[in-house]
């Protein structure tokens, strides 16, 4: 059985590497977008299970997951933010969850749960 892939879209690299290293200890795969990738083409390639990623490059980038209210993808989304979302915001925007930053590996351990125990019960 291959690892479940998360992709993380993060503004700052240690961020980006508290994400990694709880998604990794959690048994998934983590995937960084590095400095000059772009991330449609990561997206599609990649067909991540799971994307966390910074609120501003999800509003920036948010026609690859969500056309009108129509999900274009079965990733499960994650957004960060410093800024505080509440859960009807972050319904709005078309996410799952939401991380505040800064967040510990605690936290993205526990959006990473949440969906395990979301999707556990399906043929996922």
């Amino acid at each position: 059985m291959c690892m479940k892939k998360v992709l993380i879209v993060e503004s700052e690299e240690e961020q980006a590497l508290i994400t990694a290293a709880a998604v990794n200890a959690l048994g998934f795969e983590p995937i960084i977008l590095q400095p000059g990738q772009l991330l449609a083409v990561v997206f599609i390639e990649l067909n991540p299970d799971i994307v966390i990623i910074y609120r501003k490059f999800f509003i920036k980038n948010r026609q690859l997951f969500i056309e009108g209210e129509d999900r274009l993808s079965d990733a499960y989304l994650i957004i960060t933010s410093g800024a505080f979302l509440t859960p009807e915001r972050v319904r709005e925007l078309g996410a799952d969850r939401y991380l505040r930053k800064p967040f510990q590996s605690e936290d993205v351990e526990a959006a990473i749960t949440e969906y395990k125990v979301k999707y556990s019960s399906g043929v996922n």
